[in-house]
């Protein structure tokens, strides 16, 4: 939860310096840094996610395990 919220944070603090970067008033702008920081870490939280699912060996695109085959065992008697 923590790190969570640290990222908004920064998250908030980038948009804010790059809006007033541009010219718009700090008054104006921390309402936009604020609004943009959760769809900004959503955002950053999809690509991680995408990305730690491009490594997965053995899992599918959705997270799961890939059913395995059933195995036919001969039966002893």
């Amino acid at each position: 939860m923590r790190s969570h919220l640290t990222g908004m944070a920064i998250a908030g603090s980038v948009v804010l310096v790059v809006l007033i970067a541009v010219g718009v008033r700090p008054g104006a702008a921390l309402p936009w840094a604020a609004a943009l920081a959760c769809p900004l870490m959503m955002i950053a939280m999809m690509v991680m996610m995408r990305r730690g699912h491009d490594h997965a060996g053995d899992q599918s695109a959705d997270g799961c395990a890939e059913p395995s085959a059933p195995v036919d065992r001969p039966v002893s008697r």
